[in-house]
């Protein structure tokens, strides 16, 4: 049983953070910090842009 049952999969989680605690950091990658905000910002614009492709809810996509 969940102690967050709106959480389902990793996006959820994601969205979660970015709601509860859009300015703490959620990536590190040598020196650029990524907030929860700006991260969930980036996947957003990545989601819309499959979309826009033809990739529909619950297709599986490779990145290369």
């Amino acid at each position: 049983m969940s102690y967050f049952p709106e959480i389902v999969t990793m996006a959820d989680v994601s969205r979660y953070h970015a709601r509860t605690r859009p300015d703490t950091t959620a990536l590190v990658f040598e020196d650029q910090v990524i907030s929860y905000a700006e991260f969930d910002k980036r996947c957003s614009q990545v989601a819309r842009g499959l979309r826009a492709l033809g990739v529909k809810e619950n297709n599986r996509i490779a990145f290369i």
